[in-house]
């Protein structure tokens, strides 16, 4: 039971990252690290630049409603860009 475990752990790991485009971007390390620091990381290309922005919306609400810091204006314009340059087409 104990080795079906540990055989287990690093392919759960493996299949719960993803590799980011452009992973020195100003704009993925706001992704990686303000987003990632709460809940896993999707694919840009995951979702059209409007799901995005939708989903930015969003989390800035919920960050309000619970009073955490939001993104800087910078860190913000940063993630924008970077989501704009690598989301999926529709």
């Amino acid at each position: 039971m104990r080795r079906a475990f540990l055989t287990l752990v690093p392919l759960l790991l493996v299949a719960c990252s993803v590799e980011l485009p452009d992973p020195d971007d100003p704009g993925a390390r706001v992704y990686r690290n303000r987003c990632g620091g709460c809940h896993r990381l999707y694919a840009p290309q995951s979702m059209t630049f409007g799901m995005w922005q939708v989903q930015l919306e969003r989390m800035e609400r919920l960050y309000a409603e619970r009073g955490i810091r939001w993104l800087s204006p910078a860190e913000q314009h940063a993630l924008l860009r970077y989501l704009e340059t690598h989301a999926g087409s529709e």
